[in-house]
């Protein structure tokens, strides 16, 4: 039964690029965006993070996800964190995205954008 309703209700979500970058002031981000899993049924939902962290407190972030529009928008949270390290200092911030899908099929999420004010 599993595995029909597998095999008849396959997504296949296509993640963002993974990536890292640093910013010319010296302070350095890091960008990193997950699924909680690729593939799903109708009926179940899947959870997408935006986690931002940055060795610099004095950077202010605006977290912009990709349209969701072949997914509902079930709910969303964010956590942060400032940790100090041997006298270095980080942050980081997590937005989830519960979604659930609209409809069968392959779907490919865009990259999310992060705004960065110093």
């Amino acid at each position: 039964m599993m595995l029909k309703r597998i095999g008849s209700l396959l997504f296949l979500l296509l993640l963002i690029a993974w990536f890292r970058g640093s910013i010319c002031s010296g302070s350095e981000i890091s960008i990193e965006a997950d699924l909680s899993q690729s593939v799903i049924g109708l009926e179940d939902t899947v959870v997408y993070s935006i986690k931002v962290e940055s060795s610099s407190q004095n950077i202010d972030f605006d977290i912009k996800p990709p349209s969701f529009e072949k997914f509902e928008l079930l709910s969303t949270s964010r956590s942060s964190s400032i940790s100090i390290v041997n006298n270095l200092l980080s942050r980081g911030i997590v937005n989830n995205y519960v979604l659930k899908p609209r409809e069968t099929g392959v779907f490919t999420l865009r990259g999310a954008r992060v705004i960065y004010e110093n």
